[in-house]
């Protein structure tokens, strides 16, 4: 691990079960998948104790995460990737709108 940088979630699992790098993505994919589905369910139901402001604020975040760290890790620090592409457009370089 280079200089401060911080330890990725899934080599947190391979450091405390010994799993293989593809055996913690796997791990890693499921925690999500399953806590996406949880999410999904109590703003389908309305069933969460939190306002529905929180609850859309809370949802956006983590649609903005699955953006962030797709299939091949983390999309903003590899190199060429669309995510930090689309970052910059939306923050940094905003397209211009006339009227």
């Amino acid at each position: 691990m280079k200089t401060g940088d911080v330890p990725k979630s899934v080599e947190c699992y391979m450091n405390e079960s010994g799993a293989s790098e593809a055996e913690a993505c796997e791990y890693v994919y499921s925690l999500m998948s399953q806590t996406w589905k949880k999410m999904n369910e109590q703003v389908l139901h309305n069933s969460s104790s939190f306002s529905q402001s929180f609850t859309e604020i809370a949802m956006n975040l983590a649609r903005t995460a699955l953006c962030m760290y797709d299939e091949h890790g983390d999309a903003y620090t590899l190199p060429n990737s669309q995510a930090k592409n689309r970052m910059l457009s939306l923050l940094i370089h905003p397209i211009p709108i006339t009227y």
